[in-house]
C-alpha cells in the first residue's frame, strides 16, 4: 500500500508525536508499505528521504517548528503522481486541514491519529479565564467538525476515544490503536552505569522522569513533592531528562530551595542514549494528566522498570496499582510517597509483569492493527 501522512510535526524537531510517526513510517516500510511524510518546513531545509517539506514560517519561540502555508498545485501534484491508498494525518491543526483536502481533492478515505488533548493545555497558555473559555468552545466546536468529517479515527487508548465520543458522537470510523513500543530498543538487559557515572549518581536510588519539561507535564507536582519523599528516603535523586520551556524556572526553584544535589536536569537526551536512562533508573515516574497513552511509561515498563504514575484517562489501562506498577490519585502528595517507597521496595514479578505488559504493546502488533485499518478503509474507497 502507498500512505500519505500529514503532520504539523516532524524532525528535525523531535516530541511524542515525531517519534509516534517515524515509527509508525518504520514499521510499515518493513511490511513493504511505502510511506510519504508531507510536513511544514523551510524554504532551505533539507527534507529526510520519502519526506516533502511544504512551506512554512518557523516559529520564533519553537526553533525547528513551521506554521505551512496554504495548500499549492505543487503539493497535489505531488500527491496525485505518488497516488496514495489512504491519507492518514496526525494532528487536526494546518497539516491536518491539508490533509483533509488532499483526502478530498485525489478521492482517498482519511484517517486521524488523535495524539494531543489540545484543549487540556490551553489553561497552561492563557493566563486570562475569559479567553481561556472562548478560545476553549471554539477549539471544541472546531475539533467536533473534524472528527464528524475523518473517515476514521484512530486514539492511543480507550479512554481518549470515550472523551472524544462525548465530544463528537457523529464519528463515522472508530479504533483504538495505540503507539508501540520497540522491545528491541527497550529490554530489561540494558546497561545504566555510564549515566550513573556520568551525572554522580552511583549510589542513589534513582527516580527517573522522561518528559518536555512543560507545564501541561505537572513537572510543579513533582518539585513539590519530591522534598518530603527525601526526608523519607535519604540519598534519592529525582533525574529529569528533556528540555521545555519550563526548564530554566524548574532549574531557579531547585536552586532557590536548595535541592540542587538530589534534583538533576540533563536538558536534552539523544533519542540513542534514552535506553540506558531508563535502565539507570530504579523507578520512572510521571504526574502528567495530559497524557493520551504516555510511551514513556510504556518504554519504562519494557525495560522491567517500576512505574509510578498518576491514576488518570490512559494509565489505569495497562498498570494495575500493585501487579504491575503502582498509582496514586492526582495531586496527592502522600499518595505519591507511598507509591515511589512501595516501587523502590517491590517485588521481582512487579518488573517482570511490567515488561509482559509493554509485550503486548509491541511495535509489531500495533503496526500490524494499523495496517488492517488501512486495507478496510482503502477498500471502501
Amino acid at each position: 500500500m502507498k500512505i500519505a501522512i500529514f503532520t504539523d510535526t516532524y524532525l528535525p524537531a523531535v516530541d511524542g508525536v515525531v517519534n509516534s510517526i517515524r515509527n509508525t513510517k518504520r514499521g510499515l516500510e518493513e511490511r513493504g508499505h511505502r510511506v510519504l511524510v508531507f510536513a511544514p518546513g523551510g524554504k532551505k531545509a533539507t527534507p529526510p528521504p520519502d519526506t516533502l517539506y511544504t512551506r512554512g514560517r518557523e516559529l520564533r519561540s519553537m526553533p525547528g517548528y513551521h506554521v505551512p502555508f496554504i495548500p499549492t498545485r505543487r503539493e497535489l501534484t505531488a500527491l496525485a503522481e505518488y497516488g496514495p491508498d489512504v491519507v492518514h494525518a496526525h494532528g487536526f491543526a494546518f497539516m491536518g486541514l491539508k490533509g483533509m483536502w488532499a483526502s478530498r481533492e485525489l478521492f482517498r478515505p482519511m484517517i486521524l491519529t488523535f495524539h494531543t488533548m489540545i484543549i487540556d493545555a490551553l489553561p497552561y497558555y492563557l493566563p486570562f479565564t475569559r479567553r481561556s473559555r472562548v478560545l476553549t468552545a471554539l477549539l471544541s466546536r472546531y475539533l467536533r467538525a473534524f472528527l464528524h468529517h475523518s473517515g476514521a479515527v484512530v486514539t492511543p487508548s480507550q479512554a481518549v476515544l470515550d472523551e472524544l465520543r462525548v465530544l463528537a458522537p457523529r464519528m463515522q470510523r472508530t479504533a483504538v490503536i495505540p503507539n508501540g513500543v520497540d522491545l528491541d530498543r527497550f529490554r530489561t538487559d540494558l546497561d545504566g552505569t555510564a549515566v550513573r557515572e556520568k551525572h554522580g549518581l552511583e549510589e542513589a536510588e534513582i527516580l527517573l522522569h522522561v518528559g518536555r519539561v512543560a507545564p501541561e507535564k505537572d513537572i510543579a507536582f513533582l518539585l513539590r513533592a519530591f522534598p518530603g519523599l527525601l526526608r523519607q528516603r535519604p540519598g534519592t535523586k529525582l533525574l529529569f531528562v528533556g528540555t521545555g520551556p519550563e526548564l530554566e524556572r524548574c532549574q531557579r526553584f531547585v536552586h532557590r530551595h536548595g535541592l540542587t544535589d538530589d534534583i538533576l536536569f540533563t536538558g536534552f537526551v539523544p533519542d540513542e542514549e534514552l535506553p540506558s536512562y531508563y535502565a539507570a533508573a530504579d523507578v520512572m515516574t510521571i504526574a502528567s494528566k495530559f497524557e493520551t497513552q504516555g510511551m514513556v511509561v510504556l518504554e519504562a515498563m519494557a525495560c522491567g522498570k517500576p512505574v509510578v504514575a498518576v491514576d488518570y484517562r490512559a494509565f489505569p489501562e495497562y498498570i494495575e496499582d500493585g501487579h504491575n506498577g503502582f498509582l496514586f490519585p492526582p495531586g496527592d502528595v502522600p499518595g505519591f510517597h507511598l507509591s515511589v517507597l512501595s516501587a523502590l521496595d517491590c517485588e521481582d514479578g512487579v518488573r517482570e509483569r511490567a515488561r509482559e505488559t509493554a509485550q503486548r504493546f509491541s511495535w509489531d502488533h500495533c503496526t500490524e492493527k494499523l495496517v488492517a485499518l488501512y486495507e478496510e478503509m482503502a477498500a471502501q474507497a
